[in-house]
């Protein structure tokens, strides 16, 4: 986890990405939508909108199966404004890419798209 003392780097949201894309790897069976990954720089300006790719990329799947426990709400990026990435921007990617990379849920939807699991089922996640 990060903290406040801690200083972005091109190595924490290289890391970040590689995680994204494997979770689209994992998924691509039920998701209609892929990921292009980003590969990030020393020394480069961080754009909104490559924050909010990531940021729309995750929610992406976290919708798909419904938001599962421990599910953090997405960040609100205002692509007029002034935005600051943040340690608790990357902790809250960090939690919700964990909770699909290691969720327990049922990837045969029965589309080629994903959608909420109350859309189709009750719950698609497997009780123990």
């Amino acid at each position: 986890m990060y903290t406040e003392f801690d200083s972005l780097k091109t190595d924490d949201l290289n890391n970040i990405e590689d995680k994204v894309n494997d979770l689209y790897t994992q998924y691509s069976s039920c998701s209609a939508r892929s990921y292009t990954k980003k590969t990030w720089t020393d020394d480069e300006f961080v754009y909104v909108d490559d924050i909010k790719n990531i940021e729309d990329a995750i929610e992406y799947l976290g919708y798909g199966f419904g938001y599962p426990d421990g599910w953090q709400k997405s960040r609100d990026w205002d692509l007029t404004g002034t935005n600051n990435i943040s340690y608790k921007d990357l902790n809250r990617w960090l939690n919700n890419i964990k909770i699909l990379a290691d969720g327990d849920f049922n990837p045969l939807l029965p589309s080629d798209s994903l959608y909420p699991s109350d859309t189709l089922y009750p719950s698609n996640r497997i009780e123990r």
